[in-house]
């Protein structure tokens, strides 16, 4: 539970990637709230058509702070030059929506810290059942 859930809430990932993260800002003291899948945002892709882009997470500190996270493989994302996309992503995005964009890849999620993030929120919420591999 999360000072924002008033009950118990779903939150769901799509990746083991989206899944690490998930257990590593679930056990944070830091973290008031999170989305999945929030509001998708409208823009102007590289190629000049309207385009839109649903981020993976919207995670609110305690101080208010609001970030956009994006997660993909490394690999992946340079190989669509996900970075510039999302720049214009973050160029498009509503003021009020997040007070910043983050791109999340393997390299900055630890698999055996995520490990020991799932084994945490198994001990404290038995209902989980999921263990980062």
């Amino acid at each position: 539970m999360l000072p924002a859930f008033r009950w118990p809430r779903e939150l769901h990932f799509e990746s083991e990637l989206e899944y690490r993260f998930l257990c590593l800002m679930l056990i944070r003291e830091d973290i008031f709230d999170i989305w999945d899948q929030p509001t998708a945002i409208k823009y102007v892709g590289r190629d000049g058509r309207p385009a839109s882009h649903t981020f993976d997470f919207l995670v609110i500190m305690l101080d208010g702070t609001k970030v956009a996270v994006a997660i993909k493989p490394e690999d992946r994302a340079a190989s669509i030059g996900f970075t510039e996309e999302l720049e214009l992503v973050a160029q498009a995005m509503p003021k009020q929506f997040a007070d910043q964009t983050i791109l999340v890849t393997e390299n900055q999620l630890n698999r055996k810290a995520a490990r020991a993030a799932a084994r945490k929120l198994a001990q404290t919420r038995p209902s989980l059942v999921e263990e980062a591999s």
